[in-house]
């Protein structure tokens, strides 16, 4: 049962899953971009929907919900935390998490991401 009173939010995710800003997590750094933070994590022993579950991606009214497939589910994948202006994206195990600067800045983001990858 979820915790209504301590919801999970992007805020926690990077303060326990994700390194400071500015240090490394193997190949990831965590960094300020343009238009927003990227903080650099991992997701130890959980799969993609294991991972979902966790933060409550799924429950209706949670401040964390999982995006229209814009991925390739189970293995990727993301969230979206709209009062935080952040996008929380899984790669098998590796998260990353975006807090955007603005209103607009996280919109286009949330845009790209349910385009696809550029590739597709």
């Amino acid at each position: 049962m979820r915790d209504m009173q301590r919801p999970v939010t992007a805020r926690r995710i990077i303060d326990v899953l994700c390194v400071p800003e500015g240090e490394k997590a193997g190949a990831w750094k965590s960094e300020r971009k343009d238009d927003h933070v990227f903080h650099a994590g991992f997701v130890p022993s959980m799969d993609g929907p294991e991972f979902v579950a966790a933060v409550d991606g799924w429950a209706p009214g949670n401040p964390i919900r999982l995006l229209p497939d814009g991925g390739e589910w189970p293995y990727s994948f993301a969230l979206a935390a709209d009062a935080e202006w952040a996008m929380i994206e899984y790669c098998e195990g590796d998260i990353g998490v975006r807090v955007y600067s603005t209103a607009s800045a996280y919109r286009q983001a949330l845009t790209d991401y349910e385009k696809g990858p550029p590739w597709s």
